[in-house]
């Protein structure tokens, strides 16, 4: 289900496709699940052998908005004296003044 449930295939469609197709594409999702959650490289993309090169040499700085916005609040968090140690934050839908755990009854 990991690879069909973030793709939205239903598990019957995905059961009716070819074998070959069905192992293709379990095969790329653990093959995917191996990547770094941070820099998003593989493993594979890396020589240890030649002190970790890889075709690229550099990185180039971007800002995720999301990441920013992140980083807003753990500082926000952090300022807290009082906050709780473990606590983290999770995304939420919608603006935060229309969030009923930002803005309870």
């Amino acid at each position: 289900m990991a690879y069909c449930g973030a793709r939205g295939i239903a598990l019957s469609t995905f059961l009716g496709w070819a074998e070959d197709d069905q192992q293709a594409a379990l095969q790329w999702q653990a093959w995917e699940s191996r990547r770094c959650s941070n820099c998003h490289t593989h493993p594979e993309d890396w020589n240890p052998d030649d002190g970790g090169s890889r075709s690229f040499q550099h990185w180039h700085p971007q800002v995720c908005i999301g990441c920013q916005r992140k980083q807003q609040a753990q500082d926000a968090l952090a300022a807290d004296k009082d906050n709780t140690k473990g606590l983290g934050l999770v995304a939420a839908d919608g603006p935060a003044h229309r969030c009923p755990v930002c803005n309870p009854e």
